[in-house]
């Protein structure tokens, strides 16, 4: 039983399963006969977007690294779900003064940046990409990597991943030798 003027609220939630519009209908209805049908129903359209919560973790070695060594980042990409992340790219930025000398998944080299488009991942699915540059300077090497995909991503802060490495001057090398006795070695 209602009053007159009476305003009663239910909240239903749910979970979709499909990227697209659904449309919720509510509808009312009463014991006596309501003298305006017209408001009754009510129809609430809303479009689902699709997601997919894809993160990425970058690391290196060696570190330190010896200038003109080589230098491996492995940067490994996942996705966390709920759905399957199509069309994901990753773009790596590398540090100013470095060469690269390989790159793994086809990606492509336009400067000192590295893309590498690694299609579609499943839920739970991970891909992983090796880069291997030799720095040609000495000091700290920042480098950033970033990805993305098509779907709408709820977790956006895990799209990007960043180490430090030290970039060192390479060492001589020398094999001691002990003089004896008249100082001939």
């Amino acid at each position: 039983t209602m009053a007159p003027g009476q305003v009663v609220t239910v909240t239903i939630t749910v979970v979709p399963t499909a990227a697209g519009v659904i449309e919720n209908v509510a509808s009312v209805t009463g014991c006596l006969p309501d003298p305006d049908g017209n408001n009754n129903t009510t129809t609430e359209p809303t479009t689902i977007l699709d997601r997919a919560d894809i993160g990425v973790v970058k690391t290196a070695s060696p570190d330190p690294v010896k200038r003109g060594e080589p230098l491996t980042y492995t940067i490994v990409v996942t996705n966390y779900g709920p759905q399957v992340a199509e069309d994901v790219i990753l773009t790596d930025t590398l540090p100013a003064g470095v060469i690269v000398d390989s790159t793994s998944l086809g990606c492509g080299v336009a400067g000192n940046v590295v893309a590498c488009s690694l299609g579609d991942l499943g839920v739970g699915a991970t891909a992983t990409v090796t880069i291997v540059v030799r720095p040609q300077t000495t000091g700290t090497l920042e480098n950033c990597v970033v990805v993305a995909a098509a779907e709408l991503d709820p977790n956006p802060s895990n799209n990007e991943s960043c180490v430090s490495v030290e970039s060192v001057a390479p060492y001589l090398e020398y094999e001691s030798s002990t003089i004896l006795g008249d100082g001939v070695i």
